[in-house]
């Protein structure tokens, strides 16, 4: 576990490697709690540059790791474990009476009422909400999911607290994970080396519950404190397990003809994305880096019609993509087909102007065998 955690800080340290994404502050005038409230967004990298929605992550104490995990969910997508998200911080004025005290049911409402509305007005949301919150945070955040006005589909939890204190018991967790899992809804539950209220609750929650969508975690190198440090990683592993088909063990085995035949082409990986956003709500592309390795493979292999077959079905929102594959192609003598995939492009995502000035310079070429191939 030492090692695991030492990746874990290493991938916190190389964030300066990637793409930042963008942030952005917006302020919330809540009558729920009648105060006004700041928000932290994180948005993905290439936010500007498609119309693609995103799921929504939101932190609960959400100043205090906001970074850290807007560094996390950059670099599982980097990895190609998850897909690209918003993420929002959520700060409270006090943690024990907004979260599980006398001012929780109004916290509550200003979530689910006021700031999720905002959020989803004002961003391309695609619906699926994850809440990520400790100790207290994530107390409230099972008492979420015995709601009405529950937003939260997938749910991390590290170390709550289940006690008389927080008016929640066992007994009655058990009917509230029961009814999340027959949403279609996941937990992760964790646990650090705690002693006390935790040592005897959570390990009996997670024994008892029995439910298929609960994955229980007990990270015993982990304090109460360090715990939350840890926790957002695992679950948002756990929460997309399946965002790489498990035929496919990495992108680079897509590397030819005959490797993309074995798992079954493209028709067998589209197929594989439609059924498992059968399960979620909202559609899951096909990785980028997939569409690109497909792509690639049609290149080395001369089939050119194929790779604007693929574009045809998989280019919309992906202008960035068309950018780096058609540059390949004018690198290897084949402009006239990178002229059809930027052409392509502006017909796909025709609110986007990315590739704009390399279709101009490739129109402008003065080889008028380009524009025969566009109509």
């Amino acid at each position: 576990m030492k090692k695991i955690l030492f990746i874990y800080l290493s991938l916190s340290l190389s964030c300066c490697f990637f793409s930042a994404n963008a942030n952005e502050n917006i302020l919330i005038k809540s009558s729920a709690v009648d105060r006004e409230i700041s928000i932290s967004v994180s948005l993905p990298a290439d936010y500007d540059y498609s119309l693609r929605t995103y799921p929504v992550v939101y932190l609960f104490d959400g100043p205090g790791y906001f970074e850290l995990v807007r560094q996390y969910s950059e670099q599982l997508h980097q990895a190609h474990k998850i897909p690209e998200l918003i993420i929002v911080s959520v700060p409270n004025s006090n943690r024990f009476q907004e979260f599980v005290g006398n001012d929780a049911t109004n916290f509550s409402k200003m979530l689910t009422s006021e700031l999720s509305k905002d959020v989803n007005e004002k961003y391309r949301t695609n619906g699926l909400n994850i809440g990520i919150g400790h100790s207290l945070g994530a107390s409230f955040l099972l008492q979420q999911l015995s709601s009405s006005s529950n937003i939260f589909q997938f749910v991390s939890v590290s170390s709550p607290v289940i006690s008389k204190r927080t008016n929640l018991n066992t007994d009655t967790l058990f009917n509230y994970i029961e009814h999340h899992c027959n949403s279609r809804g996941k937990i992760f539950l964790s646990k650090g080396n705690e002693a006390g209220v935790y040592q005897e609750t959570i390990p009996i929650l997670a024994k008892n519950a029995g439910a298929e969508c609960l994955k229980y975690t007990e990270i015993k190198e982990q304090t109460h404190a360090s715990l939350p440090l840890i926790a957002p990683f695992l679950a948002l592993s756990y929460f997309f397990e399946g965002f790489m088909p498990l035929n496919i063990k990495g992108p680079g085995e897509i590397n030819s003809i005959e490797s993309l035949e074995a798992i079954g082409g493209y028709s067998a990986i589209a197929s594989y994305y439609e059924r498992i956003s059968s399960n979620l709500p909202y559609k899951l592309f096909i990785p980028d880096i997939i569409v690109s390795r497909i792509a690639f493979t049609y290149l080395n292999a001369g089939k050119f019609e194929d790779i604007i077959q693929l574009f045809e079905n998989e280019g919309k929102d992906r202008s960035r993509l068309i950018y780096y594959v058609s540059n390949r192609l004018i690198e290897v003598g084949q402009g006239k087909y990178a002229f059809v995939l930027l052409n392509l492009d502006r017909k796909l995502n025709i609110k986007t102007d990315f590739n704009q000035k390399l279709f101009d310079k490739l129109k402008q070429g003065g080889d008028l065998s380009y524009r025969g191939l566009v109509k």
